[in-house]
């Protein structure tokens, strides 16, 4: 936990002072869990629904050496995890398994200007995800039982890592710009390590608004 804290204060600090813009974001993101269909205990996967966060963090932009291109590092605070019921055994069970997590995407930008004021951009790359802490929940019927998540080979991946695709517009406003954003993340790491007949792999939908500043 430490160190993934001193790993946030290091790259908030090398954004500040080598990048040409910072920005601030605020968003939310639905997850789920993805793959061939299948059963997690008496869980139906095809009856999850996405699992709900706010997303908060900072975004800088590297220039490339070709017009338009840049490097586009962020890193937020998120969720992961899954929500869902299984109709077919329970009607009133739901089971949630939520992971907290620190998200590094590293992103190649493109940039295209609609006017002096008005652009539109692309994104992607590969995103590295970091869990912090975690917890299962069951509720069935009245009865409510959860416990904290053990990562470890035989339980519930603690790390991911996968690629982040997305668009989005930006508005020229005072020294910097206001911007908005969608994107989605397909992990490629097996959450579920245990269950060795059925894959489960992170998959996210975000939407994030924030202010970017010029630096130079």
């Amino acid at each position: 936990m430490k160190k993934k804290l001193l790993l946030m204060i290091l790259l908030c600090a090398s954004f500040q002072a080598f990048s040409q813009t910072i920005a601030l974001k605020i968003g939310a993101t639905g997850s789920k869990w993805i793959g061939n269909d299948g059963f997690l205990g008496v869980f139906d996967l095809t009856h999850q629904k996405r699992l709900s966060s706010i997303n908060i963090g900072l975004s800088a932009t590297f220039p490339l050496p070709v017009k338009s291109l840049s490097i586009n590092p962020e890193i937020f605070i998120t969720k992961r995890g899954i929500k869902g019921y299984d109709w077919d055994y329970y009607d009133d069970y739901e089971l949630k398994i939520v992971t907290n997590a620190i998200e590094i995407p590293v992103l190649l930008r493109y940039d295209y200007s609609i006017t002096e004021q008005i652009g539109i951009y692309g994104f992607a790359g590969p995103s590295l995800v970091l869990g912090l802490n975690g917890k299962v929940t069951e509720t069935d019927g009245n009865s409510v039982s959860s416990e904290k998540i053990v990562y470890g080979k035989e339980s519930i991946s603690k790390n991911d890592i996968g690629f982040s695709l997305g668009i989005g517009a930006s508005y020229i406003l005072g020294k910097g710009s206001v911007f908005a954003d969608v994107r989605g993340f397909n992990g490629f790491t097996d959450v579920e390590p245990d269950i060795k007949s059925i894959t489960f792999r992170n998959g996210a939908l975000s939407i994030a608004f924030g202010y970017r500043f010029n630096l130079k």
